[in-house]
């Protein structure tokens, strides 16, 4: 399976990177290895090079009055098969909320009948 995951970010390297060294230099380090900056200053993480979650989360609890959450878009696609979908993540201090784009349609339509469960 081939999955891209990237999160958008708008924000100074700085606030992300240098005011964490010295809580976490490794997770640092590897943040800095899958950062990309595009034209208009915006900061570009590759996801799949890091296990996201719990390092945004972290960011997010130390820095909540500058950066009171993180929004991810996802999407993904699997070579081969006839398959498509996205995701989202929600990071805030407290929780860590997803939706799957593909199974909130299957349940939507499961709900009305439109579809089997095992569809």
């Amino acid at each position: 399976m081939s999955q891209t995951a990237v999160a958008r970010i708008f924000l100074p390297r700085n606030i992300l990177i240098e005011t964490s060294r010295g809580t976490c230099p490794e997770l640092c380090a590897a943040v800095e290895q899958a950062i990309r900056h595009d034209r208009v200053g915006a900061v570009w993480v590759d996801l799949d090079e890091i296990g996201y979650p719990a390092i945004f989360q972290s960011i997010v609890r130390r820095h909540s009055n500058r950066l009171p959450y993180i929004s991810i878009e996802e999407n993904g696609t699997r070579m081969g098969r006839d398959w498509f979908g996205g995701g989202a993540t929600l990071i805030t201090p407290d929780t860590v909320e997803w939706i799957d784009t593909r199974l909130w349609l299957h349940e939507r339509l499961t709900a009305r009948g439109l579809m089997s469960e095992t569809e």
